[in-house]
């Protein structure tokens, strides 16, 4: 994907985001209900049309299932996308372990490994050993970084890392600004919902 393409959808990402956290400052809550019932009103539409394009796609047989996993997977856009409206085809834990076997790369030529522990409610756990020269030699924090980005890339809706044999990471959500264009749904539509109620 050209990289303009995914520097614009950041930025739109970061003004949706910008304009959400004004609506939640609005004074009047008829106001703040009227916008959160409209977004979530388009939301649904989005992902049932996205869904039917995905089922579409899938009906081909094999290699529309393989198409749906690449976009999903290779695309950060169409990933996003499916990841807001809960149509991403690979699980989380799946998510995970493709982002460890990333940072595993980058990880393994300094003398560490590193194993994925649970991800039970969105928390990751993971142990990181190093041989005993390496500890020496090797930067904490930029491998901490290294394991982070690469989970948090292809597991945006993490809700915390925590690492054996590092500092832990005390919540996944704070490093979000270095996420590629994922809103969570629930900052859509958390007040909608109970607003509905």
């Amino acid at each position: 994907m050209p990289e303009r393409t995914e520097d614009d959808f950041r930025s739109q990402m970061s003004a949706i985001e910008s304009m959400l956290a004004q609506v939640e400052r609005f004074k009047n809550p008829a106001e703040q209900d009227l916008v959160r019932k409209l977004v979530s009103a388009i939301l649904e539409i989005h992902a049932k049309g996205i869904d039917h394009i995905l089922d579409h796609v899938a009906s081909i047989g094999a290699s529309g299932v393989l198409a749906v996993d690449a976009m999903a997977n290779d695309d950060e856009i169409v990933g996003s996308l499916l990841l807001l409206h809960g149509l991403h085809p690979a699980t989380f834990e799946s998510r995970v372990k493709l982002g460890l076997l990333s940072a595993s790369k980058s990880i393994e030529p300094h003398g560490g490994s590193v194993e994925l522990l649970s991800t039970e409610n969105g928390i990751i756990r993971l142990r990181i050993e190093f041989s005993r020269q390496s500890r020496a030699s090797s930067s904490s924090s930029s491998l901490k970084q290294t394991i982070e980005q690469a989970i948090l890339n292809s597991a945006p809706d993490a809700v915390a890392i925590e690492i054996e044999g590092l500092t832990t990471i005390e919540n996944a959500r704070a490093v979000e600004h270095s996420m590629v264009g994922f809103v969570p749904a629930e900052s859509l539509l958390k007040r909608s919902a109970r607003s509905a109620v």
